[in-house]
């Protein structure tokens, strides 16, 4: 007796997920002929499959088979679903009786299609209410969770613990440990406060343990250096009370700073709490209260949670569901041994990983439906009567490297084809990035067509009109700066220019994003920098495209990324990389100096003066601060004018008005100022042929990546140059960035230390910068999460591109909530 073929669906399903498709082929052609031969209305369909399956080479047209006879599988059941109640409605030729059932059928289902629309609705009504909707948040508390982001009661239950207490022992303040958090108890001795000259209120309570005949007394010193009002009237002499915090020592007293404290009746015993979540400190938010606004938004909106993931994979995977993460993490166990708890200030625990898993999913989907939906819109085919290329090369003055032809031709085939282009271009500092993309816009332009050229500085999109403006004159291209600091008048002039389509090529900020700018025939994107913007910033600047037409997307970025980066950031586009430099760079020489030589460093960076060239000095902050001793820019300008008066010294930071900073850098361009005091602002696509020296101060403080990008401003003329790092670095994970800057110019090697040193957050220099807006995920320790969610989202995509069935609707809700919402995917920074 013949074995009977398998269900076809659930072989469907297995070919999607299966990592070898190819051996699930011949059970799938005998599913496939089965259901042929059992359908005679799609039968003829089903033998064409069977044709298409049976001419199959590889495991990827397997599973692309596969994907589309589950997509024709969904659009079938749906039909039939529809059919099914168009049916139970027409009761024409069934008796009266059959008719009023199938009409109450009818009813009840579209009557419990409602009653699910408006429970699907209540969590986003219940999650969306205002902070100030809770107990105890009057207008002042309001303002003060609204200036930290926390708008409604989901953005409160989305605001995790940054660490985890263990107030399980109570230890006698005679026995406190400095340097640890403890909770202990005491009587109230003293209190005592006042101002600090002009600054704010402060106030210290002293504490004492019960007194014990012929015992010293211990006391403990609760201190404020902001004191909210009254504060001092509830601690009375005599009162009693629990409080917790980091013991520290002062001229020899032990005390605890803003401690954490809780007043005791008479006779009631000092409870232990357990393990207690801590969360992020907030100005006018007493911590208690925090911690207690957080859970009551809790308990309102986490039993109609949302799960993005659907039930089936959740279990599939083996993940718990949403709503059980956030209860543990927001109420841990009590019962965690010190093991575990270390485990639970790290982020490594289970329900850490669960909501890792769940943003890169949402992350990883938004990109695989944008690829969806960029399959569905045409763009314009742009194929000008005359390649400019030869134009472009003498307007340049240069020879174009082998990569940049190699990289010119692919955009120049995206370009003329009717579907988007959607392009990363990498390149490390200095290969001649901005060279490609003005022959990207010349060919767009060639076609009668308008190209937007985004940058994310003022300083820089100046720098580039200032470039481009040159070429674009010689081959005739009509080009205007677009910047958000311009006078009224100017942007109205430039808007209508631009409406009109009397300007072909527009050079600006994100003043670009503006909903007031129009285009004529916008059909080239290009973004410079893309680390520096969010990914909702692109794709807003893409959809400017008028009609039904779509404008074709470049992206360029100098700081190479990781591939694991590549994935999460640009999940979505094809990628280009220049990997070679042009004919006469040279690499900048790179020493490293401790603070105690920095006057070798200011020498070296004299001698390189001397030899006529131009140099940067760069630190990190703009002015002195009373918490930090950072070397400060306005601090370094005031010392180095003196110094080398003689070479003329400029000042350039963001705090400056639009017409000092263009005319710091015009002055150093033009060599009136051979010196520029500096802060990151010039990090990124400056150039200044001239310039042969830059002196970066605490250069501990900068990401590797920021430092290569830094280093990539000098040398650009062809001449010998240095990278001098002035440094206090103290940690070995310091030292070692330093050590990578000295021993390479590498810039994918770069990205890949930073990225291993300290994580994705930092690898531009400062958190978060244009990178997805990762709460929980940690792409330098769940790379492997970040893999197995991508391939999650493309398994629903692959079934239901739309995500229309039932069980996908929680992660499309959640999708249109995702760039505004408190579950945001993106976090973005317009640089």
């Amino acid at each position: 007796m013949s074995q009977s073929p398998p269900p076809l669906l659930p072989l469907l399903q297995q070919c999607l997920q299966a990592a070898d498709p190819l051996a699930l082929r011949s059970e799938l052609l005998a599913g496939l002929r089965a259901a042929a031969e059992g359908s005679p209305e799609g039968s003829a369909a089903l033998q064409r499959n069977v044709a298409v399956l049976e001419a199959a080479v590889d495991a990827a047209a397997v599973k692309l088979l596969a994907a589309r006879l589950l997509r024709e599988h969904v659009q079938r059941r749906a039909v039939a679903t529809s059919a099914e109640a168009d049916a139970a409605a027409d009761a024409d030729t069934r008796s009266a009786a059959e008719a009023k059932v199938d009409r109450r059928r009818v009813r009840a289902a579209r009557s419990q299609s409602k009653a699910l629309a408006e429970h699907r609705a209540a969590p986003a009504r219940a999650a969306e209410q205002p902070v100030e909707t809770l107990g105890g948040v009057g207008p002042s508390l309001g303002q003060s969770l609204r200036a930290r982001g926390l708008h409604t009661l989901s953005d409160l239950v989305w605001l995790l613990p940054v660490a985890y207490d263990d107030e399980r022992v109570v230890t006698p303040l005679s026995q406190l440990v400095v340097g640890v958090r403890q909770v202990t108890e005491g009587i109230v001795f003293g209190a005592r406060g006042g101002a600090r000259g002009r600054g704010p209120r402060m106030a210290d309570v002293v504490l004492e343990a019960p007194r014990e005949a012929g015992a010293e007394v211990a006391t403990l010193h609760l201190v404020w250096f902001r004191a909210p009002p009254g504060l001092l009237a509830r601690f009375t002499p005599g009162a009693r009370y629990r409080v917790s915090g980091v013991v520290e020592e002062f001229r020899g007293r032990k005390q605890i700073t803003h401690p954490q404290t809780q007043r005791l009746e008479a006779g009631e015993a000092a409870q232990a709490r357990g393990v207690v979540p801590r969360y992020p400190s907030i100005p006018g938010v007493p911590p208690a209260r925090l911690a207690g606004f957080v859970r009551a938004a809790f308990g309102r909106v986490l039993p109609t949670l949302d799960e993005a993931i659907p039930a089936a994979m959740q279990a599939q995977l083996g993940l718990g569901t949403l709503a059980a993460a956030l209860r543990a993490l927001h109420e841990p166990p009590r019962g965690l041994d010190d093991e575990e708890l270390h485990a639970w200030n790290e982020a490594r625990t289970p329900h850490h990983a669960r909501l890792a898993f769940e943003e890169f999913f949402l992350l990883e989907l938004a990109l695989f439906r944008r690829r969806v939906e960029d399959q569905g819109v045409r763009a314009e085919a742009l194929a000008p009567k005359a390649q400019p290329i030869a134009r472009v090369q003498q307007a340049l003055g240069f020879e174009l490297t082998a990569a940049q032809r190699r990289v010119v031709a692919e955009i120049s085939g995206d370009l003329q084809r009717d579907s988007p282009m959607r392009r990363l271009l990498q390149g490390d500092v200095g290969s001649g990035k901005t060279a490609v993309a003005l022959l990207a816009a010349a060919h767009c332009v060639a076609a009668g067509a308008q190209v937007a050229f985004m940058a994310p500085t003022e300083v820089l999109a100046e720098q580039h009109f200032r470039s481009i403006a040159k070429v674009a004159q010689a081959l005739g291209m009509r080009a205007a700066l677009v910047l958000g600091a311009e006078r009224a008048s100017h942007r109205r002039k430039t808007r209508k220019a631009l409406e009109a389509g009397s300007i072909d090529l527009a050079v600006g900020t994100h003043a670009l994003l503006s909903e007031g700018l129009r285009f004529a025939r916008l059909r080239l994107v290009i973004v410079d920098e893309q680390h520096r913007f969010g990914v909702g910033q692109r794709l807003r600047l893409v959809d400017k495209g008028e009609g039904k037409l779509a404008p074709h997307l470049l992206v360029m970025t100098a700081t190479p990324i990781p591939r694991t980066l590549t994935l999460a950031l640009h999940g979505d586009l094809e990628s280009s990389v220049l990997d070679e430099m042009p004919a006469g760079r040279s690499a900048p020489v790179t020493r490293a100096y401790v603070q105690a030589e920095r006057e070798r460093a200011l020498a070296q960076l004299e001698r390189g003066l001397e030899a006529g060239g131009q140099a940067y000095v760069v630190c990190p902050s703009i002015e002195d601060s009373e918490e930090n001793e950072l070397r400060s820019a306005e601090q370094t300008f005031a010392e180095l004018s003196e110094r080398f008066a003689s070479y003329g010294v400029g000042l350039l930071h963001g705090r400056l008005s639009a017409e000092a900073k263009q005319a710091a850098m015009e002055s150093f361009v033009a060599g009136t100022t051979r010196v520029l005091v500096s802060t990151t602002i010039i990090e990124v696509g400056i150039d200044v042929p001239r310039a042969n020296v830059i002196l970066i101060e605490h250069a501990e403080r900068f990401g590797l990546a920021q430092l290569h990008q830094l280093r990539g401003r000098v040398g650009r003329g062809g001449q010998l140059s240095a990278c001098l790092l002035v440094h206090e670095a103290a940690s070995e994970e310091s030292r070692a960035r330093i050590r990578v800057m000295c021993e390479t110019t590498d810039g994918f090697r770069i990205a890949e230390e930073d990225l291993r040193l300290r994580g994705p957050g930092e690898l531009f220099g400062h958190r978060q910068s244009g990178l997805p807006g990762f709460r929980f995920g940690d792409l330098r320790r769940d790379a492997p999460l970040l893999a197995r969610a991508r391939e999650a989202a493309q398994q629903v995509i692959a079934i239901d591109p739309d995500l229309q069935l039932p069980e996908h609707q929680a992660a499309r809700h959640t999708l249109q909530q995702a760039h505004t919402g408190s579950r945001r995917v993106v976090k973005e920074e317009a640089g």
